[in-house]
């Protein structure tokens, strides 16, 4: 794929709600205390481990059908987000045993709602993608509009 194909579909339409993540955990986490900023990447990470092991069989068959690993949907990826270093039984054990004020409780209470609802706009964006694009062309768009652009 040419670079300026890239940059378009990055920044097309099918992509609107993956380039709201940084802008929605960024204004939750800017300056914000270490607890929220640790709630975020619990968030993230569970979110992660949900999708990957809801998606490791299929993308294990597409592996073994095009002979291509995927390396951030194929065990690999998979493999680096289990070994986190977060999630040793020291580290689950300090922070069951931090105290958290009522006002950070609820600000990460609000992080959580807003986090899990973006992720689920995030699926959503990801399947209507997937129902409306093809293996074999999978920026088909891209192209199309490329070509509306060169015939003006």
């Amino acid at each position: 794929m040419r670079f300026s194909d890239a940059v378009r579909f990055l920044w097309s339409e099918d992509t609107k709600v993956s380039r709201s993540m940084f802008p929605i955990f960024e204004r939750y986490t800017r300056g914000a205390d270490p607890i929220i900023r640790l709630v975020a990447i619990e968030v993230s990470e569970v979110t992660a481990n949900v999708f990957f092991r809801s998606t490791m069989s299929a993308a294990l068959q597409l592996q073994q059908i095009t002979q291509t690993e995927f390396r951030y949907f194929g065990t690999r990826h998979n493999h680096i987000e289990n070994t986190h270093t977060l999630h040793t039984p020291a580290s689950m054990q300090i922070m069951k045993e931090i105290e958290v004020s009522e006002e950070v409780r609820q600000q990460a209470l609000e992080l959580i709602d807003v986090a899990f609802e973006y992720f689920t706009d995030l699926v959503n964006e990801f399947l209507v993608y997937i129902k409306t694009h093809s293996y074999q062309e999978p920026f088909a768009k891209v192209y199309e509009s490329e070509r509306s652009l060169t015939s003006v």
